[in-house]
């Protein structure tokens, strides 16, 4: 299970966007239900994921039906999800954009100093290089493999932002709901 960014079990709020007529048919469902309709929706997501049982109950398998209906349609941010590699995935990818900021401030330091590289600035400028190609490695290795399962999505770079989109949205929604219950 995903876990990036993840630091505890603070409730977290989202915003629905619902017609007026489906707001009303929400809330009596909730209604005939005995619920509120915030009730209502923490039920279901409970579960959907299974936070109360293992199998995540009936909804739980609606869901993998759904999934498995699927089959053929995932992208790599599917793929990630499911094989639990994407917490390895962002990690890498972090780690990448770490060395490389390291890179740019060994040639950044060197610029604006006037000098040319030293063979110290040399010898770390490809200590981080190397590192930058070993993360890439990796991330490559896990797309070639989500490949083998979709060899028709092939587009490494837009599977990534779309990767990296996800991991925004969600990271922004943990940041806007942390503001929100810290208030």
């Amino acid at each position: 299970m995903h876990t990036t960014g993840i630091e505890g079990k603070a409730p977290r709020k989202f915003t629905l966007s619902l017609t007026e007529q489906e707001v009303v048919e929400f809330f009596e469902k909730a209604g005939i239900a005995g619920l509120t309709a915030e009730q209502l929706v923490e039920k279901f997501i409970t579960e959907l994921i299974g936070s109360d049982n293992e199998d995540g109950g009936y909804i739980g398998s609606w869901y993998d039906d759904i999934l498995l209906a699927r089959e053929g349609d995932d992208t790599f941010l599917s793929y990630l999800l499911i094989e639990d590699e994407y917490d390895r995935f962002i990690e890498c990818y972090e780690n990448a954009a770490a060395y490389k900021d390291e890179c740019s401030r060994i040639l950044r330091t060197a610029d604006y100093s006037g000098t040319d590289l030293t063979e110290d600035d040399l010898a770390e400028l490809s200590f981080w290089e190397q590192r930058i190609r070993e993360e890439q490695s990796v991330m490559g290795m896990m797309f070639e493999d989500y490949c083998e399962y979709n060899p028709d999505h092939d587009d490494y770079n837009s599977e990534v932002l779309a990767v990296t989109a996800y991991r925004a949205r969600l990271t922004n929604a943990l940041i806007i709901n942390n503001e929100r219950t810290a208030e």
